[in-house]
């Protein structure tokens, strides 16, 4: 969850990074597909609007802290959310790590547009390799 517009918003690349190295580290294979906007709707999407209507009817938030609070007290009914706090130390950029990759073609030398990735496939028997496809009916 994003706490505001001035918190940093990781980029693709650094999600894909975020992927490859938690393939490599847990020894599994991930695929990861995008939804196509407007095409769904899932519990997060009432979760975020139970937590946007909590924020509305509290004042101002100052510390990570208040928002675990404002959470867990958004939902009323029976169960309540839980929120794991966390620290820095749980912490990890790969912002400098992507930097120095290549993001923007194939080994192939083929222009990569990421934004019209449909579905990314990570294995630690190939590590730190991105397979990906612009269509969910490609190989």
């Amino acid at each position: 969850m994003a706490f505001g517009k001035s918190c940093y918003t990781p980029t693709i690349a650094e999600i894909f990074l975020m992927f490859a190295h938690a393939s490599v580290t847990l020894d599994l294979e991930i695929s990861h597909r995008f939804l196509e906007i407007g095409h769904t709707q899932n519990e997060n999407d009432s979760m975020h609007a139970v937590i946007e209507v909590a924020k509305k009817r509290h004042s101002n938030i100052y510390t990570p802290n208040q928002w675990i609070i404002l959470i867990k007290m958004a939902k009323v009914t029976p169960l309540q959310y839980r929120v794991k706090g966390m620290s820095q130390e749980d912490c990890f950029s790969f912002k400098p790590v992507v930097q120095k990759q290549n993001w923007k073609s194939t080994n192939t030398a083929e222009v990569v547009k990421i934004s019209k990735i449909s579905e990314n496939h990570f294995d630690p028997k190939n590590p730190y390799k991105v397979y990906f496809t612009y269509s969910f009916s490609e190989n």
